[in-house]
């Protein structure tokens, strides 16, 4: 028997797999399976437990207060403005703890939840190729799970990190990309902006204060061309506060013994274009490295699969 109609797997369960989900549903396109390795949707957007808040491990600002920007969009639209103060103007909200974590779920709301397959981690993508299903309708694309599963589908959206692929997309893939393709990821770079708090049982600055900045006299970011790592802490431009519950901070960090440099850091100032598909639509790539610009937020990466997902729907509905 002939296929109803096209079949659409997203790989990654973030805010940009459901974003491209709840797209191509809302469009038409309703075979849509989502699948994701850890145990809940999310991604990067989780709290956690640190003494006795709950701290953001992802995604915490909105970049850009403006109804061009998706994320602030989705958050207006779904009364969640209330939970941001502003720190930097209106370019940037900060957001608090629940915003994001919220903003999924109403984005999951739209999503059955029998098409998101949970703790599904994925071994391989085969694409290009002419794979049966058991009523015999045939698939370009087959998804090999790391249970033996095989699932298999006429177009994929793949919103993992660029990390992940630098790492494995010369294996991920059979056949492999074309070189160009694995030139691109290979050759896209991309900053490290993980997060550290810290907790002080001591207030070590002045009262009140949300933002420390740091200002040296003697040198700047900009003062050499190439930084030596091995003094990161000098590159630390500012701390956030974490109240009220309990005092924190947070700073980009490095692999240099971490701990103590930045508490040390801490202490001394307060006491003084990546856009690839691949044949027919099959494998698509969507995600923070996925758009021209934007780079490194949220809403580059939920405008780069609402691109991906309407070039499938005009694909298919736009004669």
């Amino acid at each position: 028997m002939p296929k109803k109609g096209p079949k659409v797997v997203v790989i990654g369960a973030g805010i940009v797999g459901v974003g491209a989900a709840g797209k191509l549903l809302t469009q038409g396109l309703t075979d849509v399976q989502i699948i994701e390795a850890s145990s809940q949707p999310g991604g990067r957007i989780r709290g956690s437990l640190f003494g006795k808040s709950i701290i953001d491990e992802g995604s915490q600002y909105i970049h850009g207060a403006s109804t061009k920007n998706p994320v602030y969009q989705l958050a207006k639209e779904h009364d969640l403005l209330q939970e941001t103060h502003d720190r930097s103007g209106p370019e940037l909200l900060v957001l608090t703890n629940v915003l994001f974590p919220n903003l999924l779920q109403k984005l999951l709301e739209a999503i059955p939840r029998e098409i998101l397959l949970l703790k599904k981690p994925i071994n391989q993508i085969q694409w290009n190729g002419s794979f049966e299903s058991g009523d015999v309708s045939m698939y370009p694309v087959r998804v090999v799970c790391e249970d033996g599963d095989h699932i298999l589908a006429d177009h994929i959206i793949v919103s993992i990190s660029l990390g992940c692929l630098k790492a494995n997309g010369q294996s991920f893939f059979q056949p492999r990309l074309p070189e160009q393709k694995l030139s691109a990821i290979q050759g896209l770079g991309f900053g490290t902006m993980n997060k550290i708090y810290l907790e002080s049982e001591t207030l070590l600055w002045v009262e009140n204060t949300d933002v420390i900045g740091l200002v040296w006299e003697d040198e700047t970011p900009f003062s050499v061309q190439k930084p030596n790592l091995t003094e990161w802490w000098k590159h630390v431009p500012v701390f956030y506060v974490v109240r009220p519950t309990e005092s924190a901070a947070s700073l980009p960090s490095f692999p240099f013994n971490i701990t103590s440099n930045a508490a040390n850091l801490l202490s001394s100032f307060s006491s003084k274009r990546f856009e690839i598909a691949c044949k027919m639509l099959q494998v698509l790539f969507a995600g923070e490295a996925a758009h021209q610009s934007y780079h490194s937020t949220t809403h580059r990466a939920l405008l780069s699969v609402w691109r991906e997902a309407t070039r499938l729907i005009d694909h298919y509905f736009t004669k």
